[in-house]
């Protein structure tokens, strides 16, 4: 088997619920299930790929909490990417120290992307505007089909 960029092969699932084991075939259906529910995100500063998304699926006799490492959903970012890790920096509002934080970020920083993530894990893959602190449009490129 050959491995994807999502670290899952074409003939896998892309994620299994360990307690009522449901599977999510692709990372837009999962993204899209109206039974997962935002419910943190565990930083991983000098590596923003391992940091974890906590999801709970809240289906029917289920409510086990999911992680997923952020690297697996970074093809829904469409940029910009940064490299400098601003975090407790000026201009830092320290969302990302903040587990149950899903605010949007402004800076030009290495954890900027997990942040946009966070809003679409949120909405469930719909499309919404992020608007930086001074409430202007961020510009994002979203990597889901729209709905």
């Amino acid at each position: 088997m050959s491995a994807t960029t999502n670290d899952y092969t074409e003939s896998e699932v892309f994620k299994t619920c360990s307690l009522c084991e449901t599977e999510w075939g692709d990372l837009v259906t999962f993204v899209r299930d109206e039974e997962l529910t935002l419910k943190g995100y565990q930083p991983k500063f000098g590596s923003p790929e391992n940091g974890l998304f906590l999801l709970t699926h809240s289906c029917e006799g289920c409510g086990s909490t999911l992680a997923i490492k952020a690297g697996m959903l970074k093809e829904l970012h469409g940029g910009p990417f940064y490299d400098d890790l601003n975090v407790g920096k000026d201009g830092c509002e320290r969302h990302c120290i903040n587990q149950n934080s899903f605010e949007p970020c402004d800076q030009e920083c290495s954890m900027r992307w997990v942040r946009d993530i966070l809003q679409i894990l949120k909405s469930n893959g719909a499309p919404v505007e992020i608007l930086s602190k001074n409430n202007t449009p961020l510009e994002i490129e979203w990597r889901l089909p729209i709905i």
